[in-house]
């Protein structure tokens, strides 16, 4: 009950809100004429450039996979864990589920809360590598992941539960249908386990509804909310033990659609706290955060101009701990996207202009550039953009027994740029080449300091640059192979030093067998290389590769699973210096209805 009466006490602050008025002037402004637009303008559809990575429901389903970040494992050059993401490297990734941000604000870079999310409610994820900055905005040097929901159209459902190792359970819950004009959807979870050692356990539970009413063929509207509360053990890293550290958190959100003709308006709020404790260390730290939103975004036609895609937005941000006071920002922007065609040839162009008013940054005016062309058998495009990765408020304003505050962080700017082959020779193969590169300035970086303390600072000039491949081969009806390559030269060009947990070279693969119909098993293949733990260079870590396995057996409407991770019981380290668990496996049932 506590949660709900911190919930309850939190209050946006409107006269705070208010009193920036260049930011609601541009918002209010920019949302007054996409209004109008939608009566005196022709609204058309953005061309889909093929810049982008799609995962369809179908395709997920086929995957065999427990949790979404093991969808984004399967792709080159994204690697997810259960809290975490990043793109070829860098961690400054933005997440939308359904046009609201997911990440989580109350941390330093790349978090996202992966467990509110259930596989079963998506419809589509659309994966941008170093691209979208233009529509989705700051702190997307890494890309962008766009997940869209599933539509209400008709009652169904379904309920899985498993057991495994270390007492690992889960039960899940997913409920929708639809009466006349009015849709209905909830869904609810719950999950223990008591984790492979010490202080290694982890209780979640979560609940999420949503409704959505339409009106009319061209308009509806949606109302949708949830609630995830965690409760885990931090065991440290392997040589500094914290057997009673232990973190708390919670999140609440809420989010309201409005869709008019093409007109996309979403309204946003989030929540968060999070409570780490330690008595070991006489640590107890509290963090808080909450996020209004709201944006705007439709595309138009504008005489002899042609087509746009404009957008605007304003968010509200605060945070407040038990070792700072609260602290509050604003930001607003706007957007003009504008796609052509060569008609003469396959060639498309794509050319956009971002601009971001910050409260308590400098304002930014950031370009991107895109270019294509696609045949039959090949598909090339390549882009070139500019992006800001804005510090957060742990960043600035956090202070523990180990870390000081530093309010003067100013945000990174990166310039990225991407180049994507897709070909395909043969009816069953599909090959994918990239090449990326990205120099990013005033890098946010944890500095440690001679006394034992630290801070982040912007400190030196940093470079991302490499390339990954991808094969899709269907050899026969029950044989599948999808083996993947990523390599990554990161590197601080002023101190000339590798950056850590970096691998330089990472190979993945999936090899899927459908023997007789009912059965489909999948073997997961991961190799990491050689890698700096520290950023001197003094420690590494060793190359390690792991194994897991899927079995899924369909029964009707029923199908039942036998998970393995890390069939091969090997010992090894993650790239962040933490030790790995052993074998693992779940056993468990999805019932559809």
């Amino acid at each position: 009950m506590t949660c709900f009466k911190n919930l309850c006490k939190t209050k946006i602050n409107l006269r705070t809100i208010l009193t920036y008025n260049g930011f609601v002037s541009i918002h209010v402004l920019t949302s007054a004429m996409l209004i109008l637009a939608t009566g005196f303008l022709k609204p058309v559809l953005a061309r889909e450039n093929g810049d982008k990575i799609i995962i369809s429901a179908t395709d997920i389903e086929t995957m065999n996979v427990m949790n979404i970040h093991d969808v984004l494992n399967r792709v080159p050059g994204i690697k997810a864990s259960e809290t975490f993401v990043s793109i070829r490297g860098s961690s400054n990734v933005m997440v939308f589920m359904d046009g609201r941000p997911i990440n989580d604000k109350s941390t330093s870079a790349g978090a996202v809360k992966w467990d509110m999310i259930s596989l079963e409610t998506i419809e589509r994820i659309e994966i941008y590598k170093n691209k979208g900055s233009a529509i989705y905005g700051d702190n997307t040097s890494g890309g962008v992941i766009v997940i869209t929901s599933k539509k209400i159209n008709r009652f169904n459902g379904n309920a899985e539960s498993f057991y495994g190792r270390f007492e690992h359970t889960r039960l899940k819950l997913n409920l929708q249908g639809q009466q006349q004009n009015i849709g209905l959807g909830l869904t609810a979870g719950y999950e223990s386990e008591d984790g492979f050692t010490t202080n290694d356990d982890k209780t979640q539970w979560r609940v999420d509804a949503k409704t959505i009413f339409h009106a009319s063929e061209e308009f509806s509207i949606g109302l949708s909310g949830g609630y995830n509360s965690i409760e885990k053990g931090m065991r440290g890293l392997p040589e500094y033990r914290t057997p009673n550290s232990r973190k708390d958190y919670q999140m609440a959100t809420a989010l309201l659609s409005i869709d008019y003709d093409q007109l996309e308006s979403r309204t946003y709020f989030d929540w968060n706290e999070t409570i780490n404790r330690d008595p070991d260390r006489s640590l107890y730290n509290t963090f808080t955060t909450q996020r209004f939103g709201e944006k705007l975004m439709m595309p138009v036609t504008l005489g002899q101009f042609g087509a746009f895609t404009l957008g605007s937005g304003l968010e509200w941000e605060e945070a407040n701990g038990s070792k700072f006071n609260s602290e509050s920002e604003m930001r607003s922007w706007l957007f003009a996207l504008k796609s052509f065609q060569i008609t003469s040839l396959p060639l498309y162009f794509s050319l956009g202009i971002r601009g971001n008013f910050y409260s308590e940054f400098p304002n930014e005016f950031n370009p991107e550039f895109k270019v294509g062309t696609s045949f039959d058998w090949l598909q090339v495009d390549a882009s070139i953009n500019r992006t800001n990765n804005t510090p957060t408020f742990k960043q600035r304003y956090n202070e523990t027994s180990s870390t000081k505050p530093n309010p003067n962080l100013k945000p990174e700017t990166a310039t990225n740029l991407n180049m994507n082959v897709q070909f395909k020779l043969l009816k069953n193969l599909r090959t994918t080449l990239s090449g990326f590169y990205s120099r990013i300035a005033n890098r946010i970086t944890y500095v440690t300091q001679n006394e034992g303390w630290g801070r982040y600072q912007n400190f030196g000039r940093v470079t991302y640059k490499g390339a990954d491949a991808s094969i899709s081969w269907q050899i026969t009806p029950e044989i599948e192979l999808r083996p993947a390559y990523i390599y990554l030269h990161a590197k601080n060009e002023e101190t000339g030093y590798w950056l850590p947990s970096k691998p330089f070279h990472r190979i993945t693969g999936d090899v899927v067998l459908k023997p007789f119909k009912p059965l489909s098993m999948t073997f997961y293949f991961k190799y990491d290389s050689r890698t700096y733990s520290r950023s001197d260079n003094s420690k590494s870590l060793s190359p390690y590769w792991i194994m897991n396995y899927r079995a899924d057996y369909q029964l009707g409407f029923g199908r039942m699973y036998l998970d393995i991770q890390n069939l091969f019981d090997k010992t090894y380290l993650y790239i962040d210096g933490y030790d790995a668990p052993p074998l693992e496996w779940a056993l468990g049932f999805n019932y559809k209805f």
